[in-house]
């Protein structure tokens, strides 16, 4: 389509914008079709609407299969779903999201439990395992080293670290004397 005059950015590559998700769930010339699921992840009856459409942020040039999900009962808020998959069903879309979606907590309920809370590179844990005294005289920022970080006042803080020190300990020329 022509750029109009005076309007900011390039122009559309391709036909007229489609509309919102709230103004795609308000228009009634494309009924909702109502699914029912039965499966870990998701036990809902639930009406949908789905459209192929283009989506450049996620999909560029590809064309996706866009399903916009309405809970009847209220319970969830609208919510747009979409694959790169042309053939599949809105049902097997979101078959597919909720199965993802136990894969997900799964690795959201096992972080914290295998003390990964934290990403790579940083500190892992704050309070690491027993390690003697020999070990953490090795060099500083050594790979499974405990390292010192200043606390407040005469006190060490221990914290577990892959990346090396941030924070070297006091030496004791800077310590105060009476």
């Amino acid at each position: 389509p022509p750029k109009t005059e005076k309007t900011p950015g390039r122009p559309r590559k391709k036909g007229d914008r489609l509309p919102g998700m709230a103004e795609w769930a308000e228009d009634t010339s494309q009924p909702w079709t109502r699914l029912d699921f039965d499966q870990f992840g998701l036990h809902a009856a639930l009406d949908v609407k789905a459209i192929p459409a283009l989506y450049y942020k996620s999909g560029r040039d590809r064309l996706l299969t866009i399903v916009l999900v309405r809970d009847p009962e209220g319970k969830r808020p609208d919510q747009m779903f979409y694959c790169t998959k042309l053939d599949w069903t809105a049902k097997e879309i979101l078959s597919a999201y909720a199965c993802r979606r136990a894969i997900e907590c799964t690795f959201e309920y096992g972080k914290p439990f295998l003390g990964l809370v934290a990403p790579q590179g940083t500190v892992i844990m704050l309070e690491p395992p027993r390690v003697p005294e020999i070990a953490s005289a090795g060099a500083p920022g050594a790979w499974g080293q405990p390292r010192a970080a200043t606390g407040s006042g005469s006190s060490t803080v221990r914290a577990w670290s892959i990346d090396g020190p941030s924070v070297r300990p006091p030496s004791p020329e800077s310590e105060p004397t009476t």
